[in-house]
């Protein structure tokens, strides 16, 4: 699935420790270089017949820019970007967008943020994005502090009370 992405994103966690001089061992060295040599430094094009970029499975993604928000699939990624086919008008050329796609099988969250550097607009939609920061990768689902995620909108508010931790306010 995202396996691909994983590498890429230890070539990127290996390549700003070796920039930032924090150090790596001979392990890591020799990883970063091998990582170096397979990976793609392009930004990919939309295109099936790249084995290099094209993702094992392509995964549901959203495109956000300001308040826009547009569906798609990323499809291609390298160390330097991602492409993916989206459901309507791309966001327009040096825009900033970012890109979250969701690999739902492994509970994984990764996203992207940069600068739109090509789009297509006849017939199917489609974009590549040069990622200029640091990508991420969170974990889906679980809960985050007191209220759990992904709570039903039709649930009351008392059966919202029902599940919640009591807090403790007497002292001993």
């Amino acid at each position: 699935m995202s396996e691909k992405l994983d590498r890429i994103l230890e070539l990127n966690d290996l390549e700003n420790r070796f920039l930032h001089g924090t150090g790596l061992s001979g392990g890591e060295r020799t990883r970063l270089e091998r990582l170096r040599e397979t990976h793609s430094t392009q930004v990919p094009s939309l295109d099936q017949r790249d084995p290099y970029t094209l993702l094992g499975e392509a995964l549901p993604a959203q495109v956000i820019t300001g308040d826009v928000v547009v569906t798609g699939v990323l499809r291609n990624a390298s160390a330097a970007g991602v492409a993916l086919s989206v459901d309507a008008t791309p966001p327009g050329l040096g825009q900033r967008a970012k890109v979250v796609a969701r690999d739902v099988e492994r509970g994984l969250e990764y996203a992207f943020s940069g600068i739109v550097v090509s789009r297509v607009v006849k017939g199917g939609f489609a974009m590549a994005l040069q990622v200029d920061g640091t990508p991420s990768r969170l974990r889906l689902g679980g809960r985050s502090g007191v209220y759990p995620r992904g709570r039903a909108a039709t649930e009351s508010p008392a059966e919202a009370l029902t599940d919640r931790p009591r807090v403790i306010t007497k002292k001993f």
